[in-house]
């Protein structure tokens, strides 16, 4: 069962976060396997590639979200497993999923050993820990394959409440983050691309060189950055393409509040930035 209230109708059916494999009635398990069976496609046009290391709390989630896409498009699923030691890999080929193998411990590596591997020519970066509305995969494809000009898309985002908490409580950090998010779009909108929200053609992404892999952390920005070389960045605002991600990224601080005020701390040395032309180009 889903925490808190306000969200969409279309999580309600989906298998909830930390609910394991073990836990799954034979039932779930065989129907999720029947739904996740059309991502096996051998000649398709979209891949939606999903890095993962320990994510034995949350996979199952971010699967079953992906297998109710309502789309008529050849899509598959790559999932990267980064060295993990839980039973993440057990579960996705239970799942009747195959995986690769990054050993390089890093995010931006796995991303880029899914780009490489990936058989379509539009990819979808997703998250382990994050839930996609069943139009989330034709919107994005289809602004790719209608506009030339734009390289990258991205969508909004809204956190998940876990236990004990509502979305109510994000309400405030959400608002002061679409504050910093539009002022970014003025010059620095590739700072507003997130890993688990955006996409792009493989063919432009090999052409600037792939993700930066010395890059630990906003790998995906830099991504974004460069494809400004082959076209425009675009938000996609349709609603129906908002995703819905982990509120662990949050409780890293230990509590919301924390995270409130070490991302305003963050900003406000860069605040300035915003309001002038970028002095990262790509190159």
């Amino acid at each position: 069962m889903w925490h808190g209230n306000n969200l969409p109708s279309w999580i309600n059916p989906i298998i909830p976060f930390g609910k394991q494999l073990k836990a799954l009635s034979e039932q779930e398990l065989e129907q999720l396997c029947l739904r996740l069976a059309k991502f096996k496609h051998p000649n398709p046009l979209v891949s939606i590639v999903i890095p993962v290391f320990n994510e034995e709390q949350n996979i199952i989630a971010t699967l079953d979200s992906l297998s109710h896409t309502i789309s008529d498009k050849a899509i598959e699923i790559v999932l990267v497993d980064n060295n993990s030691t839980d039973s993440t890999t057990h579960t996705i080929t239970s799942l009747g999923l195959s995986y690769v193998s990054q050993t390089i411990q890093s995010v931006s590596y796995s991303r880029q050993k899914g780009l490489e591997v990936a058989k379509g020519s539009i990819i979808i970066n997703c998250d382990a820990d994050t839930l996609y509305p069943p139009s989330y995969i034709d919107i994005l494809t289809n602004q790719l394959e209608r506009d030339n000009d734009i390289s990258c898309v991205y969508t909004k985002y809204s956190f998940l409440p876990s236990e004990f908490r509502t979305r109510l409580d994000y309400i405030l950090y959400e608002k002061i983050s679409g504050m910093l998010f539009r002022i970014r779009r003025l010059r620095k909108e590739y700072l507003n691309v997130m890993g688990f929200c955006f996409a792009f053609r493989k063919a432009d992404a090999l052409t600037i060189g792939g993700f930066n892999t010395s890059r630990p952390l906003w790998s995906d920005g830099w991504m974004a950055m460069k494809l400004l070389k082959l076209g425009k960045i675009k938000l996609i605002t349709n609603e129906k393409a908002r995703v819905f991600t982990s509120d662990r990224r949050l409780q890293v601080h230990g509590s919301l509040w924390k995270a409130f005020f070490f991302r305003v701390k963050k900003e406000k040395s860069r605040i300035k930035e915003y309001f002038m032309l970028s002095t990262l180009k790509p190159n």
